[in-house]
């Protein structure tokens, strides 16, 4: 591996100014892009779905899938999703919406009704037609009850279709259900090694990636950056570091595209009007057609795989993939964000698929823990384990433990990891399933691993190795990747 990574130190100054420099040409355009569609999302009167059709726009509008509906379950226990909302810190109307969600299922058993008595009377007007004495007043007020139930109906079915269009669409837009072990405040479960400490004003990694001439700044985004000379082969080092420490727990390498389809980003659950870059779509393009760039390490990109997909074989469960991708997020952070806060980064990500019980989820999250202890607890360098709280999780998460490491400069934590727990909630919205025996089937549920933020993790070994002279060490256990320059 060693010997692999020296021999590609020569191709990689070569080629890291281009790649990166068409990354960020790329990334910046989505994100200006993105910033005209968040503009024209609020102009239009009413928000839409790539996710769910409703009944008025099916004969124009292509539907990839139709997610599992069934929210009346979720509205029993009102009491307890107002709490989930509001330890999450969401603005959204329950009560209203539960109204709504109601008025639709009676609408739809009245619809019902309405076709049960259309089809009775057009039966009885067939009958009435065969019979050679044929009375023209009941024939005649046969076609006067059908023409009423077919206004009834016509009235009944646009009514639906109103109400889809809020109460289907807002409950999409609910969050996951807590996890039992999530509560309001964030929990530390352990941290290892000390907070380090200087003799001299510890200096930020933007800093010491200028002195060592390792890390340059553009002017063309203030998130772009080129990674240069040892810390770029950092980069790729840490990469196989984590890669090759998740292999030995038993992850395939799989390999991801870069871009999703709107239907899929919101069949994750993901907002995307500010977590995703669009890229560019025509007039003619619907929301369900237009594409996100997501990067290859991202939640987005292993869902797509097994949309509409049933695992045949259960014994195959749980499967653990890994992969190494780019990683795009719009940035929160503009000024000055340095690569703490970079709006593109290589990643390590993981997923999990299981069957959906307890004892295969505490099993699994167990193990992806002590991996990613075993992986940073060789790094010699202070981090944290910590149980977020309700409001510091995604929609779609039920519960999210994170792995942060100690800024010197900042004397803040930054995320480097972060494993993410989410039940059946993707599965029952795109449609990913393991058969139970016979022709029965159940929906898979997932666990989401983010195994390394690499801009974070360079940027914070950089601040923790540092000396006084600018220059900075790098853990032992990966030094050996990086080899002589």
């Amino acid at each position: 591996m060693a010997v692999q990574m020296i021999m590609s130190i020569n191709h990689l100054k070569h080629t890291t100014h281009t790649l990166r420099n068409v990354a960020v040409s790329f990334c910046n355009k989505a994100a200006y892009v993105s910033s005209h569609a968040n503009e024209t999302t609020v102009k239009k009167e009413q928000k839409t779905s790539a996710l769910y059709v409703s009944g008025n726009k099916a004969a124009t509008t292509f539907s990839v899938l139709s997610p599992y509906l069934d929210f009346t379950k979720c509205f029993q226990d009102i009491g307890r999703l107002e709490a989930n909302v509001k330890l999450r810190g969401l603005d959204t109307d329950v009560r209203k919406l539960s109204r709504m969600w109601t008025e639709l299922k009676e609408k739809e058993l009245v619809k019902e009704k309405l076709e049960k008595e259309r089809n009775s009377v057009a039966k009885l007007m067939k009958e009435c037609a065969k019979i050679k004495d044929k009375n023209v007043k009941e024939m005649q007020e046969f076609k006067r009850q059908g023409k009423e139930i077919r206004e009834q109906l016509k009235s009944t079915t646009q009514e639906i279709w109103d109400l889809e269009e809020k109460a289907v669409i807002g409950a999409l837009q609910l969050p996951n259900v807590l996890h039992k072990s999530t509560h309001e405040y964030d929990k530390e479960l352990f941290k290892l090694f000390e907070k380090p400490k200087y003799e001299f004003q510890a200096k930020s990694h933007i800093h010491l990636g200028s002195i060592n001439q390792e890390l340059e700044f553009v002017n063309v985004s203030p998130t772009a950056y080129y990674l240069k000379g040892r810390l770029a082969v950092l980069e790729l080092a840490c990469n196989d570091y984590f890669l090759k420490n998740f292999k030995d727990h038993g992850y395939l390498i799989h390999s991801n595209p870069d871009f999703a389809k709107a239907v899929i980003v919101e069949g994750c659950g993901v907002n995307i009007d500010e977590r995703v870059f669009a890229l560019g779509s025509h007039e003619s393009d619907t929301d369900s057609n237009l594409q996100y760039l997501v990067g290859g390490g991202s939640l987005q990109a292993f869902a797509a795989y097994f949309t509409k997909q049933v695992v045949s074989n259960p014994e195959c469960l749980p499967q653990k993939l890994i992969t190494v991708g780019r990683h795009y997020t719009p940035p929160r952070v503009l000024d000055n964000p340095g690569l703490l806060h970079a709006g593109q980064s290589t990643v390590v990500d993981a997923f999990l698929l299981y069957h959906s019980q307890a004892i295969d989820e505490e099993l699994l999250l167990n193990e992806v823990l002590m991996a990613l202890v075993h992986s940073y607890s060789r790094l010699n360098l202070h981090f944290r384990l910590t149980q977020y709280s309700a409001e510091r999780l995604e929609p779609q998460e039920s519960a999210a433990i994170g792995l942060e490491m100690f800024s010197p400069c900042t004397e803040e934590y930054h995320e480097v990891s972060r494993v993410s727990l989410y039940g059946d909630f993707i599965s029952r919205r795109l449609w990913s399933l393991y058969k139970t025996g016979g022709s029965s089937a159940n929906f898979l549920s997932m666990i989401h691993v983010k195994v390394c933020h690499m801009s974070r993790l360079l940027a914070l070994i950089m601040e923790n190795g540092q000396k006084e002279d600018g220059s900075y060490n790098i853990p032992t256990c990966i030094t050996t990747c990086v080899g002589e320059l």
